[in-house]
């Protein structure tokens, strides 16, 4: 059972209305100096990158054809460091935007980079990352801005408990953080293992169909060993009538949480299940007014084309448009949709390894009208789609479950680093250590 401080002082600062009594808070540029430090002269060559709320390693050589003098624009980071991500604030309000440095390397100059001086650097990244799960960042300033810089953030004001308490604190986090951490690698594995069976069973039904009848190789589709005779081979392009995607719009304030009209889907919402809701929504005359928003019918099948979501897939369960990273395939000619869902399932590896692009892999619409698929008979793409579904419910569910699960291992994370680092509870008050002195 977690105990509070002795004593604490009314002092409505960010999320909290209280503070322990012998916690100073001061801005943040009273504890920290802005880092300057340009890689001129190509000082450093060990490229780094924020990603996950992780500070790691990129291979320089690779970095999407930049060229030696283009990081020379870098800025040189030290170990005990702190970096932030405050661009595309606007547009994206779910990543991690802080993450601690633990080697000397370079990084982007888009990002701020600061050394902590009076405060613990374990401390103040602890710190950070609850005001990023708490949504601090997006409140600053005058409105919602794309970006902030140094001046915005430097008067943020910040709890700084004294030094043996901040040692207290982290020692504290780093244990409690790990478990959880292994916790979410344990459950992520086995979401692995689960997709990769999943996969393994849809490819041995296309491999062979349903009734194990005669089936060979076929030249044309290099991700299957096998396709039964009496099947076809065809493009994509040539089994959906429409293909294409959608566009965000300039104006943030097109996109509406409820009130829009028409559902809009981005892809962090493919997740290989059917789409019955969205975040975020479009109006109609949003629609009619931008050439590049389509509206595809309910049925669609989506697949993300950049980044850490590409070859992911939906299915529409409504109306809807996308943004310009969702390929929509509409109007299926050639049978079933829900048959060619399960090919996309099976086909995502192979897609996925025709991306292009060292940081961000991504796939393009010529990438997925190109591939080559199985075509069966209608009646049997009928009968297959629904065997598959039977074959996968269950192992959708597991996922489902374990998504869940690490949806709250990663909440319970947040909400035990924002309380500690507030002062919400004394980490020093627990079974086997000694109670502080007030």
């Amino acid at each position: 059972m977690r105990r509070p401080y002795a004593s604490y002082r009314d002092e409505e600062v960010l999320w909290l209305k209280q503070v322990p009594a012998h916690w100073r808070v001061a801005p943040l540029f009273a504890v920290i100096d802005e880092r300057l430090a340009p890689n001129l002269g190509m000082k450093e060559s060990n490229l780094l990158s924020l990603s996950y709320g992780r500070i790691i390693r990129k291979d320089i050589e690779s970095a999407e054809g930049l060229l030696p003098e283009s990081f020379e624009t870098y800025q040189v980071v030290d170990p005990g460091d702190i970096v932030f991500r405050f661009t595309d604030l606007q547009n994206d309000q779910r990543s991690l935007r802080t993450a601690l440095v633990n080697e000397r390397g370079i990084i982007t100059s888009a990002y701020l980079a600061v050394t902590p001086r009076d405060i613990s650097s374990r401390y103040l990244a602890y710190l950070m990352r609850a005001y990023d799960s708490n949504k601090v960042f997006y409140g600053m300033g005058a409105g919602v801005r794309q970006s902030l810089r140094f001046a915005d953030v430097k008067r943020m004001p910040v709890f700084v408990p004294p030094p043996d308490e901040q040692r207290a604190i982290t020692d504290f986090l780093d244990e409690q953080t790990s478990r959880i951490d292994a916790l979410i690698a344990k459950q992520t594995q086995l979401i692995t293992t689960l997709r990769e069976r999943r996969t393994a069973a849809v490819m041995t039904v296309l491999a062979s169909g349903l009734r194990g009848g005669e089936a060979r190789p076929d030249g044309r589709i290099s991700w299957l060993t096998s396709v039964p005779v009496s099947w076809t081979v065809s493009r994509l392009s040539w089994v959906f009538g429409q293909i294409g995607s959608g566009t965000t719009p300039a104006n943030e304030d097109q996109l509406d949480a409820e009130a829009g009209d028409v559902a809009w889907v981005t892809t962090s919402e493919l997740r290989e299940a059917t789409i019955t809701a969205t975040r975020r929504t479009v109006s109609l005359q949003t629609v009619a007014n931008l050439s590049a928003l389509q509206v595809y019918p309910q049925g669609s099948l989506l697949i993300a084309m950049y980044g850490a979501t590409v070859g992911r897939i939906g299915t529409l369960g409504i109306p809807a448009a996308t943004n310009q990273a969702c390929c929509a395939l509409a109007k299926c000619t050639s049978g079933s949709a829900r048959f060619f869902y399960f090919v996309l399932l099976a086909a995502r590896e192979h897609l996925i390894a025709r991306a292009v692009g060292a940081g961000q892999p991504n796939i393009n619409q010529d990438t997925i009208r190109s591939l080559r698929v199985p075509v069966p008979p209608h009646h049997e793409q009928f009968e297959i789609a629904a065997h598959l579904d039977q074959l996968t419910a269950r192992i959708d569910r597991l996922i489902d479950e374990t998504e869940q699960h690490i949806a709250l291992a990663t909440e319970r994370r947040a909400a035990l680093i924002a309380a500690a680092v507030a002062g919400q509870f004394n980490v020093r008050l627990r079974e086997g250590v000694a109670e502080e002195v007030a």
